[in-house]
């Protein structure tokens, strides 16, 4: 008889055949491959940046693949109190604000590509860096972006003649790299003044790593190199924003060091040393605008036409508050919708010449002051370990602040866009910063005992664990 077989009382199910599940193992592959990457974070956003500074429009869609991450790390809740995650989520969710104004996206794209890179570098690095080991080796990576970049200067960059110093000899002996062709560009190679900014950023940090390595051994021998190349290198730019700028990152890094060591006495020198350093700064950028207006006519290098570049992106900025005029968008609007007189019709000018002015004209009022929150809380969080922290902690945490504060001075009279490609360094730069500030937070809690500083091993170890979504140091004593 057909149907169910029957055994005493109670009838069996029919036979059935096993559910196919071939169907789902691409999909259980793709879940695998996501979790692996979100206990990775740090490892994929490393590994994804040179594909998305190569080849941006391409890694669009690569960079789907962050939020995912966000979504599915477990450790971290998505927005934490007190940290950098809300301006940074404030200022994503804006974002598109800046897209609205935009006609060329050919510009645009990259920019837009590179910025999203960023933020998640912050993150991926503020994540990332759990223990003061991983924290150390993150510093030197620094150092060793610094000598990246100043080696790639030496054979990419177009060298301009006859500026401050007589450098014509040096340049006819440097090599070339061979069939470099940037767009928008003069000779096809990267111009100085953007090699001088990503250096500005970067030197003081390579400089108050270097001096708190202790002791005397190759390591420290290879990060005072890599330093030297890189302020080499800056002297062959004959940037003025850039020499002005680490001469102020510099003063910053000399300042904090004497008020962290020198007590209330410290503090009395700092201040009169920063008012000299203030002197001194501004004496210094009045000789460099004398040497600026000595530069022929038309050039974006003369006093003259940066002041009118200012004035047409005030001009920007009261047209297109909340939106700006797009990433990537200042030459077209300004060749498009204004007229010029310093600067020659057509010439592609790539920002305004200002970093705080073009930050808020290629993205609007909204996003900019999302940023300078976001950049402000970075800020604070360094202050704190300077203040508290111990001796290696306070010379970084001051490198990190000379670095920025570089930036900016650099800033006054040249930028480097959130979108460009030099910006990668400074958005990880803030989440190196803000992975500092955890660091220095779990030790003030729970922590009775430190890494030593480039030390001998000593007789604990140390360890993170993750308790109730707050991360906290563990120490243990033990025999070496």
């Amino acid at each position: 008889m057909g149907g169910a077989p029957v055994t005493g009382d109670r009838a069996l199910p029919p036979f059935s055949a096993p559910p196919d599940t071939s169907a789902l193992a691409p999909r259980a592959a793709a879940c695998r491959v996501l979790t692996w990457l979100a206990a990775h974070e740090l490892a994929a956003i490393v590994a994804l940046t040179p594909l998305v500074l190569a080849a941006p429009r391409a890694a669009l869609l690569a960079l789907w693949i962050v939020p995912a991450l966000w979504l599915l790390r477990t450790r971290h809740p998505l927005v934490q109190r007190g940290g950098l995650d809300a301006p940074l989520l404030c200022l994503l969710l804006l974002l598109p604000l800046p897209l609205f104004a935009v006609t060329d996206w050919s510009f645009a794209l990259p920019k837009l590509v590179i910025l999203l890179l960023g933020a998640a570098l912050l993150r991926a690095v503020r994540d990332g860096l759990t223990d003061i080991h991983a924290w150390r080796w993150a510093a030197r990576a620094f150092v060793a972006a610094l000598a990246a970049v100043a080696l790639l200067g030496l054979v990419a960059t177009d060298w301009t003649s006859g500026k401050l110093l007589p450098l014509e000899g040096i340049y006819a002996h440097l090599p070339r790299l061979e069939g470099l062709a940037l767009p928008r560009t003069s000779r096809g190679g990267i111009h100085p003044n953007e090699i001088a900014g990503t250096l500005a950023l970067l030197l003081p940090l390579a400089v108050a790593v270097t001096l708190s390595h202790q002791g005397f051994s190759l390591g420290r021998l290879a990060l005072a190199a890599a330093t030297v190349l890189g302020f080499g290198v800056l002297v062959l730019t004959q940037s003025r924003m850039g020499y002005l700028g680490v001469l102020g990152g510099l003063f910053v890094l000399l300042v904090g060091w004497i008020a962290t060591r020198g007590g209330r006495w410290g503090v009395g020198v700092a201040t009169l040393a920063a008012l000299l350093a203030t002197g001194g700064i501004w004496l210094v950028a009045n000789r460099l605008l004398l040497a600026a207006a000595a530069v022929g006519g038309g050039s974006l290098e003369t006093p003259g036409s940066r002041l009118e570049l200012w004035d047409r992106a005030f001009l920007m900025l009261r047209d297109y508050p909340f939106t700006g005029v797009g990433p990537g968008q200042f030459s077209a609007a300004l060749h498009a919708h204004y007229t010029t007189t310093q600067v020659v019709a057509g010439v592609w000018v790539a920002h305004s010449h200002n970093l705080i002015l073009q930050i808020v004209v290629e993205h609007g009022i909204p996003v900019a002051i999302a940023w300078f929150v976001l950049l402000l809380s970075v800020v604070v969080h360094l202050f704190q370990v300077v203040r508290r922290g111990d001796r290696e902690a306070r010379t970084i945490a001051i490198g990190c602040m000379g670095g920025l504060a570089a930036l900016h001075l650099y800033g006054i009279g040249d930028a480097i866009s959130l979108g460009a490609k030099p910006a990668i360094l400074l958005w990880a730069m803030l989440g190196f910063a803000e992975a500092q500030y955890r660091l220095h937070q779990t030790q003030r809690q729970g922590s009775t005992m430190s890494a030593p500083a480039y030390g001998p091993p000593v007789a604990h170890q140390v360890g993170w664990s993750d308790v109730s979504g707050r991360v906290q140091w563990r120490g243990e004593s033990g025999p070496v």
